[in-house]
């Protein structure tokens, strides 16, 4: 394929890009918020958002290159990865690249508002590392819990944590003077731990960067939003194809000079078409790298299929077709900020969700501008790591299912045991589907107490007394009578995206106050609209408008916070078309409104996350007090909705 073909080829989802713009993302019924390679044609799990679901064509897909089950292996058992996030960043105590490079290059957004500043380019004259002991890091990591590694290469601000020769913005060009990676990657070697690079293909410092030059695209070239202009073969600067060489010299000095390295973990996603294959003329790049390491697993952010999918700073849905990671910081930065360290249970809440929905997790730290880690993180770690040690037999080694994730929590499995994880009880009973000719013959808690559980025709019931059971996840033994590895998982409740509260929070439109933009005498069957925001509807819908041209319903949360998304049911009996033209709009001050959203259609249930750009992602969270849902109907029509959950954090 011709690269003006290619990009015209996976740039089919032009006309999302203002929406993407604003901020949020139309999610339709049973959609997730993530980051996934999809072959086109498949039909398999979930429909993501467009500028995270990079649908490649069937005949690019098949063409490509892949790691074996055999090698992906390793990786499917682990579950529970450190990233370590070594940044030059650490001395202003800031984000890094994202938090001290103002002055980015296209696609992403040149400026970032903030204006030029170059100072960072001067730190690693100061950088001395005197306490870093890559041993110690080594067994911090296995402390924690952690079966594998990943450790910065190189991030977006273009410096190299290795002695390269194509560079001379690199950590043996400062006080510390050692090759870094070198030291870490003999200490993994000789600990058994398998070793992991990030590298980064975007590059802010190096001088031949240009994977998109403003004057071979059309549209302001940042996130997705560029075509090439007619008779260009493709977006890239003269000089880009100086970088893509410094680049596949660059890797292979990774891939020669470290030992065995078992993963590698690229970083320019391809985010709706913002970043695309040729950039980096990844197809011959991935296919270098297997045959240097033969073994190594290569994650989808070079904009090839890859071996596994990542989600970023969210959790994923279940996915037992193909290996899935997703990621989290350890406090609020990936680089060391100060910031304080998540709560215990939030880090282990995403690796119990990853792990029930076939996953794996990757946490990530960064090391102190002396090389050293805040007390306060190893202890978090080693908090996780007590948890692991009691509970690692539920989590290791095995796979998601059979029940999928649902309200209660989820289930993973070995052989002809399966462990049940039930973070949230519904009762003083959990009753879940019957596997399809499988038996419970038994049920007890790790700790060899006996649970009562009985099986019918259609369901399982299992019973904790409330003294017996844990506080974060109380885990169930069940022996069944025959291996269930290859039984198809069921759904055991409702699936939901907002089920992931490490991202999306809790429901935060519980005490809010609901208006319309008027009243049907005839058919409001309330009389007052806060039915909306029950808990539990009642009735097939909870207001009804007159015939209007625009009518609309607002929610008045109290007061702003940082609202992550909002799911709409649509009127459960009949009549659905009159919400096809529903839009989703935010505002601070019930004044000024930003549209973020519109359907495409009719649907029975809308999930719409809402999200801000921030560290090169949309993520969930997004600062709002009222929300407004409306339609804009050809002719006069009634609107009405069954319920509205607004989610967010305070």
């Amino acid at each position: 394929m011709k690269e003006a073909e290619h990009v015209s080829s996976r740039k089919s989802y032009s006309g999302i890009f203002t929406l993407i713009a604003l901020g949020a993302l139309a999610i339709s019924s049973r959609e997730t918020f993530a980051q996934w390679s999809h072959r086109e044609g498949d039909t398999r799990g979930k429909r993501v958002s467009r500028h995270l679901h990079d649908v490649i064509p069937a005949q690019e897909w098949d063409a490509s290159n892949f790691a074996s089950e055999k090698d992906l292996q390793w990786l499917r058992d682990a579950k529970f990865g450190l990233m370590f996030c070594n940044s030059i960043a650490a001395y202003v105590k800031k984000e890094m690249s994202w938090g001290v490079c103002h002055d980015l290059k296209l696609p992403d957004p040149p400026s970032m508002g903030k204006g030029r500043d170059e100072g960072w380019t001067k730190w690693p004259e100061m950088l001395t590392m005197e306490k870093y002991d890559p041993k110690q890091w080594i067994d911090m990591a296995q402390r924690a819990g952690c079966k594998y590694i990943v450790v910065m290469s190189k991030h977006h601000d273009g410096f190299h944590y290795w002695d390269t020769d194509q560079s001379e913005f690199k950590i043996t060009n400062t006080p510390y003077g050692r090759d870094f990676l070198k030291e870490l990657a003999d200490a993994c070697h000789e600990a058994g731990m398998p070793f992991g690079i990030y590298y980064s293909q975007r590059d802010w410092y190096h001088p031949d960067y240009m994977p998109i030059d403003p004057a071979k695209i059309t549209g302001p070239g940042t996130l997705g939003n560029w075509k090439v202009r007619p008779g260009e073969t493709g977006p890239m600067g003269e000089r880009h194809q100086k970088y893509i060489d410094y680049q596949f010299k660059a890797v292979r000095e990774l891939c020669t000079g470290y030992g065995k390295v078992d993963l590698l973990w690229w970083d320019a996603a391809w985010w709706g078409g913002m970043f695309t294959a040729e950039m980096w003329d990844a197809e011959k790049l991935t296919r270098m790298v297997r045959e240097l390491q033969p073994q190594i697993v290569m994650n989808n952010r070079c904009s090839v299929p890859g071996d596994y999918d990542t989600p970023e700073l969210r959790a994923g849905f279940y996915q037992d077709w193909r290996p899935w990671e997703s990621s989290l910081t350890l406090t609020g930065t990936w680089s060391y900020s100060g910031t304080p360290p998540r709560p215990r249970n939030e880090i282990l809440s995403r690796l119990i969700y990853n792990t029930c929905c076939d996953g794996t997790f990757v946490l990530s730290v960064g090391p102190r501008w002396d090389g050293s880690f805040e007390d306060k993180e190893i202890g978090r770690l080693m908090e996780v790591g007590a948890w692991l040690k009691k509970n690692g037999q539920s989590i290791y080694k095995t796979r998601g299912g059979p029940w999928k994730y649902a309200q209660w929590g989820g289930s993973t499995r070995r052989g002809k045991t399966v462990y049940l994880h039930v973070l949230n009880w519904p009762g003083e009973t959990l009753r879940i589907p019957a596997i399809p000719e499988r038996h419970v013959i038994s049920a007890r808690l790790l700790d060899g107490t006996a649970v009562e559980v009985k099986q019918d025709a259609g369901a399982v019931a299992v019973r904790v007394p409330t003294a017996a059971r844990d506080p974060l996840d109380t885990i169930i033994e069940l022996t069944m009578d025959q291996p269930v590895d290859d039984v198809p998982a069921v759904e055991a409740g409702v699936v939901s995206e907002f089920l992931d509260t490490v991202t999306y929070g809790q429901v935060v439109s519980g005490q809010a106050t609901v208006k319309t933009s008027s009243s049907s005498a005839d058919w409001d069957p309330q009389g007052s609209p806060q039915a909306l925001i029950a808990n539990k509807p009642a009735l097939p819908y909870a207001f009804c408008t007159s015939e209007e041209k625009n009518p609309w319903v607002e929610i008045d949360l109290g007061k702003e916070i940082s609202v992550t998304g909002v799911r709409i049911l649509n009127r459960g009996d009949m009549c659905q078309d009159r919400a096809a033209t529903l839009r989703l709009s935010v505002s601070k001050d019930g004044e000024t409104w930003q549209e973020i959203w519109k359907a495409d259609g009719a649907a029975p249930v809308w999930e719409v996350p809402v999200t801000d750009f921030r560290a090169g992602a949309h993520l969930p969270g997004r600062k709002a007090r009222y929300i407004r849902l409306e339609t804009r109907p050809s002719t006069p029509t009634f609107f009405h909705l069954k319920q509205v959950e607004v989610w967010g954090k305070e």
